[in-house]
């Protein structure tokens, strides 16, 4: 089978976005993020003085006016402006002339620095954009095999990344830096745990899994990246070794794990049940949605992205309270730690951190309805 047709079925024909981190302060005000590094990015833009005055996606825009006091480049009235117009060269492009955008500023449901793709298909040739060899060009071969050339990793990692794919549907790529057999190993042995490998296979939120240059184990050893349904973890810079440590593996598996609970979130909960359960299992003080607020009801509200402002000893870290999300996935990592009994001896990362009886009664409900279990055929207990 064809790389191209197993990935139309791990991905179930979805628009590809694929994740960037923000440019730095010294970046241009807006980037658009290489989908591979295989081919640069076109020059193609849009200069006409029209488009500055165009009206911005309407998505976009209320985007825009729910997070305007709580991203600092919105807040500051020039650098917005400057944003604007770096945006609008880009915005309003459509190669392949389908009526859908080449690419967005809208990200993880906030406006965004970074520019990724929405057309899952730019240049209109057939093929999705991550496995065309020249996704802005138009006079592509169709890439044979399971994983096209362009993508390919070689020796060991090579062998990881087949088996990641092929067993997992999870697609193993360097981007800005290149991944270690170490970590693809132990993204393997983690993945295929049984809390979960039984529900990845229905809540399709992870299916690439990239190396940036930006990660490292002493900040942020991971993220998860909901529009791209993406995880980015630190490559051969990030640990500097093909084998991890005891201690860096660690790290690593409680970091993705962490990240996992993310795309668990993103797949299953809704904003009113997470709203519902952070009040009651995690003791969060969260005001009731506004019905006219335009955030209202939405898993990206700002609602959740508020910290802890009451004392609360009963949360599984520090970190846990940062925000409603962070709160969620901290708390699932420490859940699939207990369940699988993971080595407290030697690694003491969630050592003697546990969650509480009812957060655990949440999560296996969670695991249920992710496998496509109905809850109301089972017996009770």
């Amino acid at each position: 089978m064809k790389f191209s047709t197993l990935l139309y079925f791990y991905l179930i024909v979805r628009p590809w976005p694929i994740y960037a981190e923000e440019p730095r302060e010294t970046a241009p005000a807006c980037a658009r993020f290489r989908i591979h590094l295989a081919k640069e990015l076109p020059e193609i833009k849009i200069d006409a003085p029209s488009f500055q005055s165009k009206p911005l996606p309407p998505d976009l825009d209320k985007a825009i006016n729910v997070w305007e006091e709580k991203i600092d480049f919105l807040k500051d009235k020039s650098e917005r402006a400057r944003w604007q117009s770096c945006i609008r060269q880009f915005l309003f492009l459509d190669t392949n002339k389908n009526g859908i955008p080449d690419w967005t500023a809208l990200v993880d449901g906030r406006p965004s620095r970074s520019l990724f793709p929405l057309d899952p298909d730019i240049d209109g040739d057939g093929l999705l954009n991550l496995i065309d060899p020249d996704p802005y060009g138009t006079h592509d071969e169709s890439p044979t095999g399971f994983i096209p050339a362009h993508l390919k990793l070689t020796g060991e990692n090579g062998l990881w990344q087949k088996r990641l794919f092929l067993d997992l549907g999870v697609l193993a790529i360097n981007h800005t830096d290149e991944h270690v057999a170490g970590t693809l190993e132990a993204m393997y042995s983690t993945l295929r745990l049984d809390s979960i490998r039984n529900w990845k296979k229905e809540v399709r939120g992870f299916d690439v899994l990239y190396a940036f240059n930006r990660r490292n184990l002493y900040s942020e050893s991971a993220a998860y990246h909901p529009t791209a349904h993406a995880i980015s973890i630190p490559g051969n810079t990030g640990f500097g070794a093909n084998l991890l440590s005891s201690s860096q593996k660690c790290k690593f598996v409680a970091s993705i794990l962490h990240e996992l609970g993310h795309a668990l979130l993103f797949g299953i909960v809704t904003a009113d049940v997470l709203r519902e359960k952070a009040i009651e299992l995690g003791g969060w003080d969260l005001p009731k949605f506004s019905q006219s607020n335009s955030e209202s009801n939405n898993i990206w509200s700002t609602l959740f992205f508020g910290p802890m402002k009451v004392q609360n000893k009963d949360l599984v870290s520090d970190y846990a309270k940062t925000n409603v999300h962070e709160w969620f996935a901290e708390s699932f990592a420490v859940y699939v730690w207990e369940k699988e009994r993971l080595d407290n001896i030697n690694c003491q990362t969630f050592n003697g951190k546990h969650v509480s009886r009812k957060l655990k009664v949440w999560f296996d409900a969670l695991m249920m309805k992710a496998q496509g279990r109905n809850l109301k055929t089972i017996p009770p207990t």
